[in-house]
């Protein structure tokens, strides 16, 4: 269950610098209805996703 090829990392806190927790193929469904969703760092894409479910496999 180890991507090390860019996967989604789920970060239930927007402070990676705090070490929040993180878990691979998870969306955390905030209390708004939100999933909060940041591309593992040094992948394509750096930054944090809100919105629906992206559609993880």
């Amino acid at each position: 269950m180890s991507s090390e090829s860019g996967g989604w990392i789920l970060i239930r806190d927007v402070d990676l610098r705090r070490g929040a927790r993180t878990m691979v193929g998870k969306v955390a469904k905030e209390s708004r209805g939100e999933s909060r969703i940041v591309v593992r760092a040094g992948g394509p894409r750096t930054g944090v996703y809100r919105g629906p479910d992206p559609g993880l496999h």
